[in-house]
């Protein structure tokens, strides 16, 4: 069975310290965001191909999990999942780890789609290359353990009252 694929690898920036101490909420979107043009890369949509086709991908939906707390200079790194695709848009579950102990800091889950820039934007179909490199990872984890927590909306559970 495949692995998820490792696509980013970090350290925790002093700048990306608050005032608790740990890394700030907005810098593990940062660098879910960096792994996330990773995987695009990884597919063929990469700088080269946006300059030469004004076509890339947008985030249409994303949600993120805080699991635990990272520390300056701590080192990390995120695996990718791919949970579906078709041929416009695909569904990737990220996983962020502290690479010293292997603890899951944070996951990531996000839908991207695949858009001509220069037609408004509007979405488009991916080409023959990025397709089958898209469906090609998709199958490859189509065995893997669906997340618990993926594709599950935000919600805080009410509270039962007595009476």
């Amino acid at each position: 069975m495949a692995e998820p694929l490792l696509i980013h690898e970090g350290r925790v920036k002093s700048d990306w310290i608050d005032y608790n101490g740990h890394m700030r909420d907005g810098y593990y979107v940062v660098v879910c965001s960096d792994a996330t043009d990773n995987l695009m890369d990884h597919f063929g949509i990469d700088q080269d191909y946006r300059d030469r086709t004004q076509r890339t991908a947008y985030t249409l939906e994303l949600k993120i999990r805080f699991l635990a707390e990272l520390g300056e200079d701590e080192p990390f790194f995120i695996t990718a999942q791919m949970l579906g695709s078709d041929s416009k848009r695909y569904h990737v579950y990220l996983r962020m780890f502290r690479t010293e102990s292997g603890e899951l800091a944070a996951t990531h889950e996000s839908i991207m789609l695949h858009v001509d820039q220069n037609a408004g934007p509007a979405a488009a179909p991916f080409p023959g290359d990025i397709a089958q490199r898209v469906a090609a990872l998709t199958e490859a984890h189509k065995d893997l353990p669906f997340p618990e927590d993926a594709s599950r909306p935000i919600t805080m559970a009410k509270k039962k009252t007595a009476g």
